[in-house]
């Protein structure tokens, strides 16, 4: 049992800050339960980066600076938690970093924690924080895949905004749904991809100002779209990119983005 209580010791203030209970301790220990969010202050990764969960806050300030992240098996500043700036990316401003359509500029995300935290995972999570400003410019926010598209994920604003998700993986052809609610140029919004065995891929988006969601019903359920299958044989993604490689992803200003092989939400 001594491995299983350091196990619990270790993650129990991690769990705590970032919004669990002390009741979902032991399901998190076998790697069972939800994770919810809680009481992450978004403004820190190292109060959230873990084994389990890679997070990077774009907060570097200078133009044309790299970020890097933390978790996901990798820490410190080097090549495995980089997040590799394209087109000078202007610095850090009021939180957020910019990508602006019509330019290059993008991030590219490293490539071991990510095959850690999605390939072959069961369960898996992608989230991120952007803001957008008024009128909209462009459609492609991210998108993560593998030359052979076994394993797909891609998130864009469609042109009367509503969002669509395309996701894919080693098992099952490809499936694209779209939301029947609508973005809202000039707000800001959580954007959520996650995927627990054996039930079906779930995507969806949810406004900042309505608070984090701790469950999936805290999203409106126009804001949601479910996925024919469970997406949960991702391959190995070699293109992994916040904005896009072209200049048709949408102007949109990034806060973080989360990479985890836990479902980072109560899938209720």
């Amino acid at each position: 049992m001594s491995g299983y209580a350091d196990t619990l010791s270790r993650d129990s203030d991690f769990l705590l800050e970032f919004g669990g209970s002390e009741k979902n301790l032991v399901d998190f220990a076998l790697g069972g339960s939800a994770i919810r969010f809680g009481r992450w202050d978004e403004k820190t990764q190292y109060r959230l980066g873990h084994d389990n969960i890679h997070v990077v806050v774009f907060d570097a300030p200078n133009v044309g600076d790299d970020d890097y992240g933390e978790g996901g098996g990798y820490t410190g500043i080097n090549a495995n938690t980089k997040w590799t700036e394209s087109g000078n990316v202007p610095g850090a401003s009021g939180g957020y970093r910019q990508l602006t359509a019509g330019s290059s500029q993008r991030f590219s995300a490293p490539s071991a924690p990510t095959l850690a935290m999605m390939s072959g995972q069961a369960n898996w999570t992608w989230m991120f924080r952007a803001k957008f400003p008024n009128p909209f410019v462009g459609t492609k926010m991210a998108s993560f895949y593998t030359v052979t598209e076994s394993g797909v994920t891609n998130v864009e604003r469609q042109a009367t905004n509503e969002v669509k998700f395309t996701i894919d993986d080693a098992d099952n052809a490809a499936d694209s749904q779209t939301t029947a609610g609508q973005l809202t140029a000039g707000e800001e919004y959580y954007f959520i991809a996650t995927t627990k065995a054996g039930e079906a891929t779930r995507c969806g988006f949810h406004l900042v100002s309505s608070g984090r969601p701790t469950k999936w019903s805290d999203l409106v359920t126009n804001n949601t779209v479910t996925m024919a299958s469970s997406f949960d044989n991702m391959g190995a993604i070699d293109r992994r990119l916040l904005g896009s490689d072209s200049v048709s992803y949408v102007t949109m200003q990034v806060k973080w983005m989360i990479l985890a092989n836990r479902n980072l939400i109560e899938l209720d």
